[in-house]
């Protein structure tokens, strides 16, 4: 059953990595949905590998049905817990979302600069660290 919501906020809820990876796995229902907003919670690298892994624009075994949210542009991490191997999965996941572009907003995260080199280079629309 699809649903027409394309905007949903979760700022501030206390979501963690493992809530993160149970979110989107519930998600996968929302094809409209164009505005995720996670940030203020406790996501660290393991929860941006989960993140990672939903919004690949290829299927993979851990969330075969979701085909990266096709739909998303864009996606709010602010103020988690991220650091530098979790921008760099980040980055990786944007280089492959060329047919469908994300806006990632990523400030007040611990991601080192040279993490996010290349970035908007790969993505033709803005990345915010």
């Amino acid at each position: 059953q699809q649903t027409s919501l394309t905007w949903l906020s979760l700022r501030g809820c206390g979501i963690g990595d493992a809530g993160v990876s149970v979110l989107l796995g519930a998600l996968r229902a929302l094809k409209n949905l164009k505005h995720l907003d996670l940030a203020r919670n406790l996501v660290r690298d393991p929860g941006a590998r989960a993140v990672c892994l939903a919004l690949d624009p290829a299927p993979s075994s851990a969330f075969p049905t979701m085909a990266g949210f096709k739909a998303l542009t864009e996606l709010d991490l602010s103020g988690n817990e991220i650091r530098t191997d979790g921008g760099r999965l980040l980055r990786e996941m944007l280089a492959k979302r060329v047919s469908s572009p994300l806006r990632l907003a990523m400030v007040g995260n611990d991601v080192d600069p040279k993490a996010a080199r290349g970035v908007h280079k790969q993505c033709s629309m803005p990345v915010y660290y």
